[in-house]
């Protein structure tokens, strides 16, 4: 009898010393809070019908059908869109989002995205963020043709109307020069400095996030990013979702190919959700 206390004794101090293990489990499996955020970023738009007429770089373009199915799959599925403010004040812990929490970007600042992209956005009520090549950007819309940048009116017009799509820096004049060679790699800070200033002009004040061109980022680009008062920079094709432990200044991207099946290039990041 005396045992069978003893057996009963241990039995429950067993117990008790696992159970708050296993709430936590528990609990940490059930975590609804996203821990890591993936940061999709496209460059171009085109239908399908033009897609295998486009004589270079099909990786930068993406179908219509392809947008549309994954857009409409973020919708359908209960994801929730967010703009650079919210991924922000996440990265800061000042903002809890969902699991079901990605960004959507566009590097360049190319007009068919708004032709071609901006209808089926709306259609799913997206949110998205274009980040603009400043000197590329004119004042009116002169054309629409496949490789036409934004123009100021464009970028005003959806900054009255169309709040879902925001823009951004991709800085103003350090992609290429005439000759096509980057010009990022061989300007120094100070050179930098001069060029974001310029940038100002385009975006005004609100411009607080900027992409790296080329996706690749320096320390001279970083530490005048920080002085010129920018809040968030991206770098592109890290292939993994941003962490509140990543560097503000150094944040991943997911680059959406168009010449890569769409589920192996943006659905894998979201299976397991």
């Amino acid at each position: 009898m005396q045992k069978e206390k003893i057996k009963t004794v241990l039995i429950f101090f067993l117990i008790a010393a696992l159970l708050p293990a296993g709430i936590h489990r528990y609990q940490v499996n059930r975590n609804p809070y996203a821990r890591e955020i993936p940061v999709f970023t496209y460059h171009r738009i085109c239908p399908d019908n033009e897609y295998h007429s486009l004589s270079k770089e099909k990786d930068l373009w993406t179908k219509t059908s392809d947008f549309e199915k994954e857009m409409g799959w973020l919708h359908n599925h209960g994801y929730r869109t967010i703009s650079m403010d919210e991924l922000y004040r996440w990265h800061q812990g000042q903002l809890d989002l969902p699991k079901k929490t990605v960004a959507i970007t566009f590097d360049d600042g190319y007009y068919n995205v708004i032709r071609y992209g901006l209808p089926i956005m709306k259609k799913y009520h997206i949110k998205a963020t274009m980040f603009v090549i400043g000197n590329m950007v004119t004042e009116h819309q002169n054309s629409i043709d496949p490789l036409a940048y934004v123009s100021l009116d464009t970028i005003r017009e959806m900054g009255r109307n169309c709040p879902e799509l925001e823009f951004q820096s991709h800085s103003y004049g350090l992609h290429h020069d005439s000759n096509k060679n980057a010009v990022i790699y061989r300007t120094k800070y100070p050179g930098i400095l001069r060029d974001f200033q310029r940038q100002e002009k385009v975006l005004g004040k609100d411009g607080d996030v900027i992409a790296y061109p080329y996706g690749y980022g320096t320390g001279g680009f970083e530490s005048a990013a920080r002085e010129s008062g920018y809040k968030m920079a991206f770098l592109y094709g890290q292939q993994r979702g941003v962490r509140q432990t990543d560097n503000v200044f150094r944040l991943p991207r997911i680059g959406v190919r168009g010449d890569v099946n769409t589920e192996v290039v943006f659905f894998r990041w979201l299976k397991n959700d």
